[in-house]
């Protein structure tokens, strides 16, 4: 373990850190006064924006108002728990992937490959992701005992009597939720940025998510810090927000899957 941890050391931080500085500073140089800092603001407020609609148009008081208080989305889904959570998946996707991304698109010319949306090179990464879950998959399923853990997951309770498919429907609901916060984190703020701020460009983005888990528990808020970090880096190095995304989706359904578990529910 030891020794993989240094070489992920070398190999992750210290090689991506040395090639996004040369990067960086070669950017710079090509661009006139003022330019870097004026593609930075606007990317960064079009991150706030769809942070805040996000946050607000997704919450429950944002959904009672749009669907006039009848917990019905579209005449569609007709389970309030799910409707409202499916709200917020849609105002996920518009604030982190739609509207950040049309500016990213049109001010900055900056394509949606450019933004970490394409396929990595085979296996180039994969030691790391697999080192990385066989991680986290054990810690959380110790931390899943806590009854703060448990009070929290699933996001979506099955109602009494409803078909367990709609949990499913959740769990593939969630998975679209988390590409759209790793576009915006890893692909927008990392990517997005790398080539004004460098490797700054992962410190940066690790501060609005870490602040993205001041709802959950405390030990996942914290682990969101080393979580961002290393994201941003294998972001950085493969140029891809997939492997991430992945990532993600199987540390969250092995969270939900957790707690349903040590609930008695499954």
């Amino acid at each position: 373990m030891r020794q993989a941890l240094r070489k992920m050391w070398r190999y992750l931080v210290l090689k991506t850190w040395h090639q996004a500085e040369e990067e960086r500073r070669a950017h710079l140089a090509a661009l006139p006064p003022g330019a870097a800092e004026k593609r930075v603001l606007s990317l960064l407020l079009a991150v706030c924006f769809g942070l805040t609609l996000a946050r607000y148009g997704g919450s429950t008081a944002g959904f009672q108002t749009c669907t006039g208080g009848s917990g019905n989305l579209l005449g569609v889904v007709d389970d309030p728990g799910l409707a409202e959570l499916s709200w917020w998946v849609a105002l996920v996707l518009c604030g982190y992937v739609l509207i950040p991304g049309l500016v990213a698109r049109c001010c900055l010319q900056l394509s949606l490959r450019d933004l970490g949306l394409r396929v990595p090179e085979r296996g180039r990464d994969g030691w790391v992701y697999a080192l990385a879950l066989g991680i986290v998959i054990p810690l959380t399923f110790l931390v899943s005992a806590t009854s703060e853990f448990q009070y929290t997951y699933p996001f979506y309770r099955l109602p009494e009597g409803a078909d367990r498919s709609r949990l499913w429907v959740w769990e593939l609901l969630y998975a679209l939720q988390f590409l759209g916060v790793e576009f915006l984190f890893r692909g927008l703020l990392v990517l997005g940025l790398r080539r004004e701020l460098g490797m700054s460009a992962v410190f940066l983005a690790v501060l609005p998510y870490c602040m993205l888990h001041f709802n959950k528990p405390l030990l996942e808020t914290l682990a969101s810090i080393p979580a961002g970090l290393i994201l941003g880096l294998l972001a950085l190095k493969s140029r891809s927000i997939l492997p991430g995304w992945g990532l993600h989706v199987s540390v969250a359904l092995t969270m939900d899957l957790a707690s349903l578990w040590r609930q008695g529910l499954l």
